[in-house]
């Protein structure tokens, strides 16, 4: 439960409160004085075991595995990577959140700051700097490799309450630590300026699709880790729900059950050829998969909490340059930006 410290100006009281009685703007007075309080800022988290012989391997999820094997097999990725590359993808992202949006900070949304270090902590990453930009469309995402980015549009911060981003910005950081960041760029460089591409665009429409069928299983390891993040399913499905009927009003009259059920009838449909078809069509160009499967793959996972965290597979190896613990299979250190050989680990 995330709490939020309170000071009463009157008789100097200090304590903490659930910040849900701010969200909901419930009355809140000082239990000694009676005096009314106003939330500032200060957020403090329910605290989580810290986990950082985490291995990204652990938490995985089976189809992200499957389809980045067939995604590394697409003829031509290698090239349109290099391109990438040589154009400074990275910078171009750079400059544009740091002209265009507002940085997070200890002093700027000091409280996203915090989620930011504790998720962070937690997966045992390095902290990425976090931007705001001005979106009312609820999203968020990770970009730029050597020094990862997460930007949260406005409206997601409007849409959810303190836990829901809190388990976005786990999300976020799950990216970061399955290395899905590299890809996941590609996929925006592709549609962003394929004219840049040359003899390469022939191959960027079928490149496109690979790496978003991809992108797709890649979120489901995603939530995965702002499950281990947040210790809390319900918060995980709720953002999902919202994600979906997009009104954080209406979440007191939505009943989960009638969700999953939801599910059931929507697996039915897919028993049927043309409506088979017609999920391909409608996700073919989707770097997400529909909430209900989200929310379901979620719920139906068994892979949190003591029987899961007390056996954690463990980091093998670290880079040879900087000693940074490495992931299983990773090809570049995500600290000193190493390409990691045989030569260059250290077990």
């Amino acid at each position: 439960m995330l709490k939020s410290k309170i000071k009463c100006s009157d008789c100097k009281f200090e304590g903490l409160v659930p910040s849900e009685k701010f969200n909901h703007k419930d009355e809140v007075s000082c239990p000694k004085c009676s005096t009314s309080l106003i939330y500032i800022k200060n957020i403090y988290f329910k605290q989580q075991t810290v986990t950082t012989n985490l291995a990204a391997s652990s938490f995985t999820h089976p189809l992200d595995k499957k389809a980045l094997k067939t995604l590394s097999a697409v003829p031509g990725l290698s090239a349109v990577t290099k391109i990438m590359m040589k154009y400074s993808y990275e910078m171009y992202v750079r400059v544009n959140q740091y002209g265009d949006n507002i940085r997070v900070t200890d002093k700027t949304c000091s409280y996203i700051n915090d989620m930011a270090i504790q998720a962070a902590t937690i997966l045992g990453v390095n902290i990425p700097e976090v931007f705001i930009t001005q979106n009312p469309i609820a999203n968020a995402f990770t970009t730029c490799v050597d020094k990862p980015i997460i930007v949260l549009h406005s409206g997601l911060i409007e849409l959810l309450d303190d836990e829901e981003l809190y388990t976005v910005m786990a999300h976020e950081m799950g990216h970061i630590k399955c290395e899905h960041v590299l890809y996941h760029m590609l996929a925006s460089f592709i549609s962003n300026f394929p004219d840049i591409l040359g003899l390469a665009k022939l191959l960027a429409a079928g490149i496109n699709i690979a790496l978003l069928e991809w992108h797709r299983k890649s979120e489901l390891s995603a939530d995965r880790a702002a499950l281990i993040v947040s210790g809390n399913k319900g918060k995980v499905i709720s953002t999902l729900l919202k994600l979906a009927g997009g009104s954080s009003r209406l979440m007191n009259m939505i009943e989960f059950s009638d969700f999953a059920s939801q599910y059931n009838e929507y697996e039915q449909l897919m028993e049927s050829g043309g409506h088979k078809m017609m999920h391909r069509a409608s996700t073919l160009f989707r770097s997400h998969p529909f909430p209900i499967i989200r929310a379901h793959e979620i719920d139906n996972w068994e892979g949190i909490g003591s029987d899961v965290i007390g056996d954690i597979e463990k980091i093998q190896h670290t880079c040879g340059r900087c000693n940074f613990p490495l992931n299983e299979g990773s090809k570049f250190c995500q600290n000193c930006g190493n390409k990691i050989t045989d030569q260059s680990v250290l077990n």
